[in-house]
């Protein structure tokens, strides 16, 4: 909607749709006056308004509708309105329609079904192979998976302690489930792991001083361009 020029104000806060132009005493009056037995958007066409401008300014007024106008509108709820189906458990919801569409309990149907994974499933996940273990719905989705080189190693000597992490020995991780076997696997501490995958163990010196040379070139380029190091 474009504002007439005769309304603009100088200096003002743009709004939406142009300049914010303040209501006047005149326009107030108008508004008291169509409001109450008149549909809004009527009001907002006759005053030359947006909708939502003179729905912001009837609550900064306190305005209301008439009850004869509210009694025109069938369907709208009342002060005082007590709905005919309150107190009656179960009055909605029973045409056969209606129950055809309910979720049963233990019923997985439509895009759930589609994407459910029988237990026994395997996946790779961030490079590991994984296969699912149960469906318990107590239990977080990832838990309901298991690293298979790891459920291998529990089956031979039990539940992996804490601060350790069953892992492939260096050199044998596979993601071939029929490799997945004991004589490859071993149960190492988290700091042994960690170790184990530090760039300075895993690469030779040459490629630790790239690597390094790389994240110089990348905070020079960063700092040439104004780009904060801060995250």
């Amino acid at each position: 909607m474009t504002i007439p020029p005769s309304r603009a104000r100088k200096g003002k806060a743009l709004g939406p749709t142009g300049p914010r132009v303040d209501w006047s005493a005149d326009e107030d009056a108008k508004l008291r006056a169509l409001y109450p037995d008149t549909m809004t958007s009527d009001v907002a066409v006759a005053l030359g308004r947006s909708l939502q401008s003179v729905r912001n300014r009837v609550v900064r007024l306190g305005l209301r509708k008439s009850e004869a106008f509210m009694a025109s509108k069938p369907g709208v709820f009342r002060d005082g309105h007590t709905a005919w189906n309150k107190g009656k458990s179960g009055s909605t919801g029973n045409h056969p329609n209606c129950r055809n569409g309910w979720f049963r309990p233990g019923v997985v149907q439509g895009v759930a079904a589609r994407c459910y994974q029988r237990i026994g499933s395997l996946r790779i996940k961030d490079g590991v192979l994984q296969r699912k273990l149960t469906d318990r719905k107590d239990l977080p989705r990832a838990q309901r998976w298991q690293p298979i080189h790891r459920t291998v190693w529990e089956a031979a000597h039990g539940p992996v302690p804490q601060g350790w992490v069953a892992v492939f020995k260096p050199g044998m991780a596979t993601l071939n489930p029929d490799e997945v076997t004991l004589d490859r696997i071993e149960c190492v501490s988290r700091a042994e792991n960690m170790r184990r995958n530090s760039r300075h163990n895993r690469y030779t010196p040459e490629l630790n001083q790239l690597i390094q040379l790389k994240g110089v070139l990348t905070r020079k380029i960063n700092q040439k361009e104004g780009k904060s190091e801060s995250y």
